[in-house]
């Protein structure tokens, strides 16, 4: 298996809406029922995740069913990560694969997570190493707050469990993270460059074992007045996994 997935958004979108408050802006980066005129494209590694617009429990999501794939959505931004580093979103886990071990390659299956890529990822051909966030819900071999090495890109992806209750399954699930903070944890220091790429992944390929995910909006705080944000370019990539 590849040490990389390439993550290519290949057509242009518009700016985001932007809403503005005494507590700064909200810069909106996922809302499903829009996100493929907002520029998220499917970017498969071993097979295609199957990825869909769906209504569950009163809100619009995007479900994830694995087919023993490993493939995810991404959306290629320019956003300063100190202005807009307090980061939102939900998840809804239904089934989640039990013999996984995100330290493993042999076992290294997600039920949902979340990418935040701070420098260029490069073109399709030539990926760039560069630093890259990873929250994840898995099971509970692992403990919330856990801060560990991806094993098919050790230093590069650094990933931060943020569930893994098996009692939450079927339920919302909101999370809120300070990522200028996170990624200093995660690499001894903030980061110097800026978030160009965002991404969404659930994958079975390894386990091969049933997983049905659901990712809500996604969004960023930020400081001051709008914070800047380009439209995506064509043939932009970066890595994920494997």
């Amino acid at each position: 298996m590849a040490a990389s997935l390439a993550l290519a958004a290949c057509a242009e979108s518009p700016h985001p809406s932007l809403e503005t408050g005494g507590a700064g802006t909200i810069l909106p980066l996922l809302q499903p029922t829009s996100h493929r005129a907002d520029g998220w494209h499917h970017l498969p590694v071993r097979g295609r995740t199957r990825y869909s617009v769906v209504e569950r429990a009163g809100r619009s999501a995007i479900m994830a069913i694995g087919r023993h794939t490993a493939s995810g959505l991404a959306r290629r931004v320019d956003i300063d990560p100190k202005a807009c580093r307090t980061i939102r979103w939900s998840w809804r886990v239904d089934q989640m694969q039990t013999n996984v071990d995100l330290r493993q390659k042999s076992k290294e299956d997600v039920a949902a997570s979340l990418f935040l890529t701070f420098g260029d990822p490069g073109f399709m051909m030539l990926p760039n190493p560069v630093p890259t966030l990873r929250y994840v819900w898995t099971t509970d071999h692992l403990k919330i707050g856990d801060l560990f090495d991806n094993p098919f890109r050790p230093g590069i992806i650094r990933t931060i469990v943020v569930e893994n209750r098996s009692d939450r399954l079927g339920e919302w699930v909101e999370f809120t993270r300070d990522s200028y903070a996170d990624f200093a944890a995660a690499f001894g220091k903030p980061p110097t460059d800026r978030l160009k790429l965002v991404a969404i992944f659930t994958d079975n390929d390894q386990s091969k074992e049933p997983v049905v995910s659901y990712y809500g909006p996604i969004s960023l705080r930020c400081s001051g007045n709008a914070p800047a944000i380009t439209k995506n370019s064509p043939s932009v990539t970066g890595h994920v996994k494997h």
